[in-house]
């Protein structure tokens, strides 16, 4: 009857110290998930701050770039099967490459040509007049430029943020003509290797409906992405 009552007792012992460890355990891993939970937490407020401040950044550059085209009398307007995208010059770096663009827009040479290239986050690509001929091999869309042969490099300090007018050349100097390239994203391995001459001031929204159509494996779009008519208008009309 003694060891019954003994063994009775040992047991309820252990049944007691058993349920306190669970409980402790159990606390345990709350903690632990909890702190896990915190620490994620943190780590994506962290991510989402600095996405803001990144944002907020490339805002104000964009802004400040805009604004800096009222230097500029003229503004080109593009007239696109997507919409209409306006852009503004930078003549105080790149003087060569505003009085070519606008040259060529008062000619008509624009008018017509296809975005050949078109990459998200990125850029898309236009100029090449090989692109109006339907009998032109796609596949050497963006081998064209204008008859005025080429521009001198005009690399300068500005930087190739989200709606940057930048002039499209082969890895040879002094090789930029007609072909230029818009922005989509700060792209700062460019800085410096291409000439910037102007910033979109109006239809970033049409230049993101462009580089996210459909395309094919060399970034040509599926369907054609068109510059209809070109044009030169004031600056203080936008």
């Amino acid at each position: 009857m003694k060891w019954t009552k003994q063994i009775v007792f040992l047991s309820f012992v252990f049944l007691l110290a058993a349920i306190v460890a669970v409980g402790c355990s159990r606390q345990k891993k709350q903690e632990t998930a909890s702190t896990k939970q915190d620490a994620t937490r943190q780590r994506t407020e962290t991510r989402q701050e600095k996405m803001e401040n990144t944002t907020s950044d490339t805002n104000a550059e964009e802004m400040k770039a805009i604004e800096e085209t009222k230097a500029d009398s003229e503004v080109a307007v593009l007239e696109t099967n997507q919409g209409t995208i306006v852009i503004g010059f930078f003549p105080d770096v790149a003087p060569k490459h505003v009085t070519r663009f606008k040259e060529l827009v008062k000619e008509g040479f624009y008018d017509g040509i296809l975005f050949h290239r078109v990459i998200p986050g990125f850029v898309v690509q236009a100029g090449d007049p090989n692109t109006k001929n339907p009998d032109f091999p796609r596949e050497k869309y963006g081998s064209g430029g204008s008859d005025k042969g080429n521009l001198p490099d005009e690399y300068n300090s500005r930087p190739h943020i989200r709606g940057t007018l930048s002039a499209a050349s082969t890895p040879q100097p002094n090789s930029s003509n007609s072909q230029f390239f818009i922005c989509v994203a700060r792209i700062p391995h460019l800085d410096g290797k291409y000439t910037v001459y102007g910033q979109v001031i109006q239809g970033m929204d049409v230049v993101d409906r462009i580089v996210n159509t459909e395309r094919d494996r060399r970034d040509n779009p599926i369907e054609p992405m068109k510059i209809i008519r070109a044009t030169l208008a004031k600056r203080s009309d936008y």
